[in-house]
């Protein structure tokens, strides 16, 4: 990409790579975190964003969190109107 570094890399959600038999193998949010945190400390990221997190979620981040989300992406519309997180 011939990028100094990423504004934003957001967390859509904690899962990693396929093994070879197609499955996921998911990581604990805070391991996932944690390597995300690293990538601002290298300075690879600016800022790091979560996507998708229900309230649970994004209070569990932050319980351990040493470096907050700038940013929350979720979906809404009047179908979804997800109102815990609003």
């Amino acid at each position: 990409m011939q990028l100094k570094h990423l504004d934003l890399l957001y967390l859509h959600w904690p899962f990693v790579d396929i093994t070879g038999d197609r499955e996921f193998n998911h990581n604990p949010l805070e391991e996932v975190w944690a390597d995300m945190e690293s990538c601002v400390t290298k300075g690879y990221v600016k800022h790091l964003g979560i996507s998708n997190f229900n309230g649970q979620l994004i209070m569990e981040l932050l319980s351990f969190a040493k470096i907050k989300p700038v940013a929350l992406q979720n979906e809404i519309h009047p179908y979804l109107p997800n109102n815990q997180v609003v």
